[in-house]
C-alpha cells in the first residue's frame, strides 16, 4: 500500500495498481526505474550500428534516454552481423562492480536477447582483462515484445577503460519463423555501478 513518497536508490521494476471500495481495481501499470551509476568521459564503438537503427551511435548508449517497444523509434542501437563492442573510457580511475545493458526483445521481430554478454576492464585498452562473461536466457517460443535489462556482477575492479561486448544470437530456433538465420540485438542504455 503506497503511503507516500518511494525512495529509489537501485535499479527496479515498480508495479502498481488502483483500487476503490465497491469498484473493480484498474489494470497492472509497470515501469523500470534505473541507477544511472559511473558517466564515462569517452563512448567508442569498434563497429558502427546497422544504418537503419544506429540511433545517435555510442552516445544512445549513455544518454539517459530509455528506449520504447518500437524499435524504429531512433532511441536504439541496432546490430546483427556483428557484436556491439563498446570502449568506454575514464578519465580517471572508477571501482567498477557491475555492468547493466538494457535491451529491447521482439521475438517476431526477430529481436532476441544477447546470445552473450561479456564485460573487460583495466588501465587502457591494450591492457584489458575479462572481467565477467554473462549467457541470458533465451525465449522458447513467441511471445510480446517487452524490453529487458541484464545485468553482469563481477569483483568490484578499478578501471580507466571499460569494453562491453555485446553478442547476438547467431541462429534464430528451430521454433521460430526465421530458424537459422542472425538474430539482432537492440540496445538503448549501458548502466555503470
Amino acid at each position: 500500500v503506497y503511503k507516500g513518497n518511494v525512495v529509489i536508490d537501485t535499479n527496479l521494476v515498480m508495479k502498481a495498481k488502483a483500487f476503490k471500495e465497491g469498484w473493480i481495481g484498474s489494470e497492472v501499470t509497470e515501469r523500470r526505474f534505473y541507477k544511472a551509476g559511473l558517466k564515462p568521459d569517452t563512448v567508442l564503438l569498434a563497429k558502427p550500428p546497422d544504418p537503419l537503427y544506429k540511433g545517435e551511435g555510442g552516445n544512445t548508449l549513455l544518454d539517459g534516454q530509455k528506449g520504447d517497444l518500437n524499435f524504429r523509434s531512433g532511441l536504439w542501437v541496432g546490430y546483427k552481423d556483428y557484436p556491439l563492442a563498446a570502449e568506454l573510457q575514464f578519465k580517471k580511475p572508477v571501482t567498477l562492480s557491475s555492468v547493466t545493458v538494457s535491451s529491447l526483445v521482439d521475438v517476431g521481430s526477430y529481436i532476441m536477447p544477447p546470445g552473450q554478454v561479456e564485460v573487460w576492464g583495466g588501465s587502457d585498452p591494450s591492457r584489458l582483462r575479462l572481467l565477467k562473461r554473462y549467457t541470458p536466457k533465451q525465449p522458447k517460443e513467441q511471445q510480446p515484445s517487452f524490453m529487458q535489462d541484464y545485468t553482469v556482477h563481477f569483483v568490484p575492479a578499478t578501471v580507466q577503460v571499460v569494453k562491453v561486448v555485446v553478442i547476438p544470437v547467431a541462429k534464430l530456433p528451430s521454433w521460430h519463423p526465421g530458424r537459422g538465420q542472425k538474430a539482432w540485438i537492440f540496445l538503448d542504455e549501458l548502466f555503470l555501478h
